[in-house]
């Protein structure tokens, strides 16, 4: 999660006054697909997909909930009446997350090695 841009408008489109700016906050979740399930059968890969979470206006964010091995069970996706998106990481273990943002982005989807990945040296 990170506060990386600025607006000189508010939530609803109005400028700020004079000298005024808020941050946005967005967030980067990197999920392995099959991290911990049983191994791709010969020459098939598990993948790694990157979503951009983009101008966060609510969040709830279960930080005791947090294990190694989290299981995601499913993610929705539901576009809100007054434009929003609402992202909800539905665990079957580990993180609980449900944001409303005004964007969501998949940046990438890649092979990964799963004997290499979040290896720490």
């Amino acid at each position: 999660m990170r506060r990386a841009r600025r607006s000189l408008v508010d939530d609803k489109g109005s400028p700020l006054p004079p000298g005024c700016d808020r941050d946005l906050v967005d967030l980067t979740l990197e999920i392995a697909h099959n991290r911990y399930g049983p191994r791709p059968s010969e020459g098939n890969s598990d993948y790694l997909v990157t979503v951009n979470l983009l101008n966060i206006t609510t969040g709830e964010i279960d930080i005791n909930a947090m294990l190694e091995e989290a299981w995601i069970r499913d993610i929705n996706l539901v576009k809100m009446d007054d434009g929003l998106v609402r992202f909800d990481l539905n665990p079957n273990l580990g993180l609980d997350l449900v944001v409303t943002c005004h964007e969501v982005i998949v940046e990438s989807i890649q092979p990964y090695d799963r004997d290499t990945l979040y290896r720490v040296e």
